[in-house]
């Protein structure tokens, strides 16, 4: 036999239903909306974007003019596009990129 317990989600004063002896919880869409504004955005940039769209953005291609000044990344351009920063961090040829990995990653991700 299952129980129906409503249970209030929030200020907004959506309700979520809960299935009672079974385990399983559905949401009404809601609650369910109320849970997704409440989890943190994806950052818009990272070590997971493609170099082609970091270096066509001004914000994102001053973050490698900081970090690795004098590295002609815009040149490499056509090559590198459809790569992500990570994948690119891979290779031995960009062993400088490698070890500011983690910093150049902050800086992409701290871009709104």
């Amino acid at each position: 036999m299952r129980i129906a317990a409503v249970i209030a989600a929030g200020a907004a004063g959506s309700m979520m239903f809960a299935s009672v002896g079974c385990g399983q919880a559905q949401q009404t869409p809601e609650a369910a909306a109320v849970e997704e504004a409440a989890e943190p955005a994806a950052p818009k940039w990272s070590k997971a974007s493609l170099m082609g769209d970091l270096l066509d953005n001004e914000e994102t291609a001053a973050v490698f003019d900081e970090h690795l000044p004098g590295v002609p990344l815009a040149d490499y351009r056509s090559m590198i596009a459809q790569m992500s920063l990570e994948e690119l961090a891979q290779n031995p040829q960009a062993y400088m990129i490698l070890e500011k990995l983690d910093e150049i990653d902050a800086d992409l991700q701290a871009i709104k």
